[in-house]
């Protein structure tokens, strides 16, 4: 999206030796992969009209109503609910906006924004796992309540805190607020796995690290390495 932020919660995915990521235009045509991932952005009302406008809303709607998984984080949130207002115009465009009608909350944009570092524990797509993330971002997604007490309990909280994300009950619709979502590893692999077995693949092992933890050793095999080409006594 042309407004895109905190495109890093995509390097965890992109670290995945089975996984590939491609950075779809939404000007161009969707195809069919395994799972969309609707990222965070600066302004939820300025990129969803731009979807709108590209067809690309059309095309994430219908993707998902034809049983493809569909991920929004943050802003991307925001855009599956059914609907983002900006009574006050914080983003520039005052206005109630349809969302993809994909999850059952409603966002209010506010001037007062959340940041803030989050632990938690998971439900989807295993229970139990802990959750490390943080929130930012200045809407307020209200959840609507009578989805959630159906009979059929169509969407289910995705952590322990309901604010943070829903997930419906087939598990092929996610929405959180939890960036960094992918750096946590058991997590992670336990996400892919669901996708993995849609294509008859055997599940990876969900034993792993956290992705911070990966990309440390990274680092320090890096940093090995250069030390043993370079002279580092004049520098240090």
């Amino acid at each position: 999206m042309p407004r895109i932020s905190n495109f890093t919660d995509f390097d965890p995915l992109e670290s995945e030796p089975s996984v590939g990521i491609n950075y779809v235009n939404p000007k161009n045509d969707l195809g069919r992969p395994d799972a969309v991932i609707i990222p965070g952005t600066k302004t939820s009302i300025l990129d969803l009209l731009f979807l709108q406008k590209t067809g690309m809303a059309e095309a994430i709607h219908n993707y998902a109503i034809g049983g493809g998984t569909v991920l929004g984080i943050c802003g991307g949130y925001q855009i599956l609910g059914q609907m983002v207002a900006d009574p006050e115009g914080f983003e520039g465009h005052a206005g109630r906006y349809q969302g993809l009608g994909l999850l059952p909350i409603k966002t209010v944009i506010t001037g007062q924004k959340v940041a803030r570092q989050r632990q938690v524990t998971s439900n989807y797509p295993q229970m139990g796992l802990p959750i490390n993330g943080f929130e930012i971002h200045q809407g307020r997604s209200r959840v609507e309540i009578t989805a959630m007490g159906t009979e059929k309990q169509e969407y289910q909280p995705l952590f322990d805190d309901i604010n943070l994300g829903l997930v419906d009950k087939c598990q092929s619709v996610w929405g959180t607020y939890l960036h960094g979502i992918f750096d946590n590893g058991p997590w992670r692999r336990a996400w892919l796995n669901r996708l993995r077995q849609q294509r008859g693949l055997q599940s990876l092992p969900t034993g792993v690290g956290n992705y911070e933890e990966q990309r440390e050793q990274i680092l320090d095999a890096i940093a090995n390495d250069v030390e043993q080409h370079l002279d580092l006594t004049s520098l240090l």
